[in-house]
């Protein structure tokens, strides 16, 4: 069995408009972040990047409403490979774990850093459906450097 065929029939996908209504949710975080006093909306955020990528996506209270949501909407249904996202999960939570600790440290210039990347991939994925991370994974995975599944 190829790559391919595996991933259509893997036990772990995810809904891709869910992935992309999270994007959507962290480009607004970062862009209160950085163009607003707003700076608390951050902690909840990694936390939820912390369930969905060390965790299980399913606990993730941002990934419920948005898949309550969008089953209100009556959109979705795009089923995708889960890996790839949790490990994007994985590097979101990085990204703005780095980010709340440099600004609770004072170290604002590298916490806006930070926001300002998580800002561009989040975009990317949101409103282009280019996820880098996901690339990075099939990557890693083909450089054999870790496992996916």
């Amino acid at each position: 069995m190829n790559i391919e065929e595996y991933m259509k029939d893997a036990p772990l996908q995810i809904d891709s408009f869910v992935s992309r209504a999270n994007a959507t949710f962290t480009f607004v975080v970062c862009a209160l972040y950085l163009f607003t006093p707003l700076k608390w909306p951050i902690f909840p955020l990694f936390l939820d990047f912390y369930v969905r990528g060390f965790m299980t996506p399913e606990y993730s209270l941002l990934s419920l409403f948005n898949a309550k949501l969008l089953k209100f909407l009556h959109i979705g249904g795009h089923r995708v490979f889960a890996p790839p996202k949790i490990f994007a999960a994985k590097v979101g939570f990085v990204f703005s774990f780095l980010a709340f600790i440099f600004y609770i440290s004072g170290y604002d210039i590298l916490a806006i850093i930070f926001i300002g990347l998580l800002a561009i991939f989040s975009f990317l994925d949101a409103f282009v459906d280019y996820c880098a991370a996901c690339h990075l994974h099939s990557y890693f995975v083909q450089k054999k450097i870790f496992k996916s599944f």
